[in-house]
């Protein structure tokens, strides 16, 4: 599974990558009980404190959040790679678990 995030709106941008990282949650066998969207402030915020840690830093520089094997968890995984592609929007860590998207 390979999803590039495309966008017009920070809105929009938030709640596709909020469905992507539910699939890869699930996928790399996370809970997504605490993968929250909150669409109330400011700006659009995804919160995912039970996350791997680095997830907020991997999407927002440029790069991908990724994920194959995991023997751990009893094997093969497939692979998993989620890449943001900003337009006129962008988005930004707030804390290793949370990441805002905002207007450019």
């Amino acid at each position: 599974m390979t999803v590039t995030i495309k966008a017009q709106t920070p809105k929009t941008a938030a709640r596709r990558t909020h469905r992507a990282l539910q699939a890869y949650a699930k996928r790399i066998g996370y809970s997504t009980e605490h993968l929250v969207l909150n669409e109330s402030g400011p700006a659009p915020m995804i919160l995912w404190e039970e996350g791997p840690f680095e997830w907020t830093m991997a999407l927002s520089g440029g790069y991908s959040l990724s994920a194959g094997e995991f023997p751990e968890l009893g094997g093969y995984t497939k692979p998993c790679e989620i890449k943001l592609e900003d337009g006129d929007w962008f988005a930004e860590p707030q804390t290793h678990y949370s990441m805002a998207f905002y207007k450019a």
